[in-house]
């Protein structure tokens, strides 16, 4: 909040806080233990906003979380088993921010960064960061950088992990919000970075939800993240003009009538299908542009933005081996590949004209869920009309998710299907297409004519 009083009074009553050990706890209370994960925090928060603690106190609580690095201490066993290479990290992590981390510290790790979840990745990145003297320290850094770059999964402009459906770790005082502000304010400054930036600091906010966060501490990272990127990228008020050129049209946005949140420019495509779209401003700071083309085209290739689709049709009645007929009874098998946890996406198969999927008009295909890698997820409602089958999952898992429905085809002829897509419903820039081209069905054969009956009788 940049309340440097409150902060002041907090400070000074931070000696109650402390137990006999020196690890902060939650409530001035003499019969409450300390915590090691809540003194890590206060010491690093205080560390990344440039505000001081007490002397003595902040001193005290270094000690205590050194205690607990060199084994001089044990850990206070929590309620959840297989915790102690995280709470250790999270140690860690706040000792590197006062130099105060040993290569001796880190050799009761079992390090394999690519198996923890994300915010024990950060704190491993920001030990390295911090402790530039630890052997090997470059090319752990170089490691850390390049998983947390493959952890990064875009929904639309929103950021998420692919490690989400594990990292809300609230017992440690984690969550994925909070994880997209740290990793923000770690590589703010970061040449290497410098091209990123832009999208992540917007990524960060889109995860709000009215106007916040999920959790207090998401918050206060955020908030200082959010600073941090302002410091660099940010500097000055935008102001002036920007201009946007496409085709031999152009439209300009005046950012004193504008509001602070800018403005949309709409284009059409140029007549001969190719043009550059030129970008300017002139005034103060440095506005934001997001590019979006969209476009009527036929689908040719696979076409897969946070999903991918599979599908597959065999026979199950067929009146001739190898091809389809008419009155023929297939069965058309769908896969989904997400890239992470989502909420509310729909599934759009087409039939050939004059098919119908057999067990009724509404909520009738039985889907088979089946998730790779865990327990399957069935879909909130389906829909089988004359012309799509749909499948709406209120939540799909990450991984892959199968479903299949039978159809009975009930006209002759080449039908050009559409192709079949998923699509986040809130998100609509998550989203897979597969196309399906051509289904050729032939009439049914001709009944066999009966043989001549024999004759009766005789001379």
């Amino acid at each position: 909040l940049e309340d440097a009083a409150a902060w002041q009074a907090i400070g000074a009553e931070l000696p109650t806080l402390l137990d006999e050990d020196g690890l902060a706890r939650y409530f001035p209370a003499d019969w409450l233990p300390g915590s090691d994960v809540l003194t890590a925090y206060v010491l690093a928060i205080a560390h990344a906003a440039g505000a001081p603690l007490p002397e003595a106190a902040r001193t005290r609580m270094l000690d205590a979380l050194e205690a607990l690095a060199t084994g001089k201490r044990p850990y206070r066993r929590l309620f959840r088993p297989g915790d102690d290479t995280l709470r250790r990290l999270i140690t860690l992590e706040a000792l590197a921010r006062h130099g105060r981390v040993t290569p001796a510290m880190l050799e009761p790790l079992s390090i394999h960064p690519q198996l923890w979840p994300t915010s024990a990745l950060l704190d491993w990145y920001s030990i390295q960061r911090h402790a530039t003297a630890l052997p090997g320290r470059d090319a752990r850094l170089a490691e850390a950088d390049t998983l947390l770059r493959n952890r990064l999964v875009w929904s639309a402009t929103r950021l998420g992990f692919s490690t989400e459906a594990r990292d809300g770790l609230w017992w440690l005082l984690r969550s994925a919000d909070e994880n997209a502000a740290r990793a923000l304010l770690l590589v703010a400054d970061s040449p290497e970075w410098a091209e990123e930036a832009p999208r992540l600091a917007g990524g960060t906010l889109a995860r709000q939800v009215k106007g916040h966060w999920d959790t207090t501490l998401a918050n206060a990272w955020g908030t200082l993240a959010m600073r941090r990127y302002a410091t660099r990228f940010e500097r000055e008020a935008v102001g002036g003009q920007s201009t946007a050129a496409l085709g031999g049209a152009a439209q300009t946005l005046d950012w004193g009538a504008a509001p602070a949140t800018g403005g949309a420019q709409v284009f059409d495509w140029p007549a001969s299908g190719r043009g550059e779209l030129r970008l300017a401003h002139q005034g103060s700071g440095a506005p934001w542009a997001l590019v979006q083309a969209s476009a009527a085209i036929a689908l040719r290739q696979p076409l897969a933005a946070g999903l991918k689709v599979h599908r597959s049709v065999e026979s199950v009645q067929a009146a001739v081996p190898g091809r389809h007929t008419r009155g023929d009874l297939v069965r058309v098998k769908l896969a989904i590949d997400a890239q992470q946890d989502l909420t509310w996406v729909v599934l759009s198969d087409p039939l050939p004209a004059g098919s119908n999927v057999v067990g009724g008009l509404r909520n009738a295909a039985t889907p088979l869920g089946v998730q790779a890698g865990g327990l399957g997820h069935w879909p909130a409602f389906t829909e089988a009309g004359f012309e799509h089958y749909r499948a709406y999952f209120d939540v799909l898992p990450r991984g892959t998710t199968r479903l299949e429905y039978l159809v009975r085809l009930n006209a002759a002829g080449e039908f050009r299907l559409p192709a079949t897509r998923a699509e986040a419903m809130y998100a609509p820039d998550l989203f897979g297409a597969l196309p399906n081209g051509t289904m050729t069905i032939a009439a049914a054969p001709s009944p066999a004519a009966p043989s001549p009956a024999a004759p009766v009788g005789g001379r």
